[in-house]
């Protein structure tokens, strides 16, 4: 069944998610799922995010069963390996800022959509190129404030940030937090499993 055209219910506060779904030309309303987003160390990070994701969207699907709820995840995969969390404070900041330059990291949007024709989630994976930097760059970055309240310390929509990025694989709307392509194929074509 084709969804495309249905009343979105988006379970987060993301001003990024909320954007893509208006750009596309979705109506949605917000409803925030507020849960502890925990991280399972027992999961690879792909299934993390798309865990997380789901957990969120049978938050508010419990609320409201007749709507058809979207939810999101994304975790940030250091080269090496590591999933990236918030710095604490800016020498925090400036050492993830050093530790990825010039190198690639990976970023994994889980998503998941429950209505009641169905349930269906995944995780999309992007990577993003960082160039090398230099000192002045550390020091305007920290200064810009934009590593505050992100994972891995970089808002790759930031003016500062994007300067330090040489490029990408994947969907830019999947490194932004949702990947609204996938999306797209989901509703077109739902229940079906991917």
């Amino acid at each position: 069944m084709n969804l495309l055209h249905t009343k979105i219910v988006l379970a987060s506060n993301s001003p990024q998610r909320a954007a893509i779904l208006k750009d596309h030309g979705f109506e949605y309303k917000i409803c925030p799922a507020n849960i502890l987003e925990k991280i399972n160390p027992a999961e690879n990070p792909k299934k993390n995010a798309e865990r997380i994701a789901r957990e969120k969207a049978a938050v508010v699907f419990q609320k409201d069963k007749k709507s058809l709820v979207l939810a999101a995840d994304t975790i940030g995969v250091s080269a090496t390996g590591e999933i990236l969390i918030k710095a604490k404070s800016e020498k925090d900041a400036e050492k993830m800022i050093r530790n990825r330059a010039g190198k690639t990291e990976k970023v994994i949007t889980g998503w998941a959509i429950f209505s009641p024709l169905g349930k269906v989630s995944g995780a999309e994976i992007s990577e993003v190129f960082f160039k090398n930097i230099d000192d002045d760059f550390v020091k305007s970055f920290l200064k810009s404030g934009e590593w505050r309240g992100v994972a891995g310390a970089l808002r790759v929509e930031g003016k500062i940030s994007q300067k330090m990025i040489a490029g990408f694989s994947g969907h830019f709307s999947n490194i932004l937090g949702l990947p609204i392509e996938k999306i797209i194929d989901v509703l077109r074509d739902f229940p079906k499993k991917n």
